[in-house]
């Protein structure tokens, strides 16, 4: 019994050692493989960038206005909500090194800032509400 518990436990301490140090490499192979997916749909005029996180209402109107914009570099900008996937982080990485490379380092910036804009013409063109008092 004694030796049936000790050999338990020595395979158990193996079989927990080896899927800790086996991870890592998995994962950074998942990862190059979205990175390497990244390149390919560059190639083909069809990336993606992922979005993640809940928006306010103004937040989202911002979003709209991103992926109207990145359309024009052939890119879809897709919002996934609240769950942040790995795999989709490593795509974004490799999408973000294609964009400096081709763009220069500071290409979100220069979005952020067209966005910006759009929405200043935005809000010049959107009639204001007026303010109705009730008189009693």
């Amino acid at each position: 019994m004694m030796r049936y518990t000790f050999s338990t436990i020595v395979f158990s301490i193996l079989l927990f050692s080896t899927t800790i140090y086996a991870q890592p490499d998995a994962i950074e192979r998942d990862c190059t493989k979205q990175k390497n997916l990244a390149q390919k749909d560059y190639y083909n005029k069809e990336m993606k960038y992922y979005s993640f996180g809940l928006m306010s209402r103004e937040g989202m109107e911002r979003e709209v206005l991103k992926a109207e914009l990145l359309k024009d570099y052939h890119i879809e900008y897709i919002n996934r909500g609240c769950v942040m996937e790995e795999n989709l982080v490593c795509y974004n990485q490799g999408v973000d090194l294609i964009l400096q490379r081709k763009y220069g380092k500071n290409f979100w910036e220069q979005i952020e800032v067209k966005v910006d804009s759009m929405q200043k013409i935005q809000a010049a063109k959107t009639p204001r509400k007026q303010e109705v008092r009730v008189v009693k």
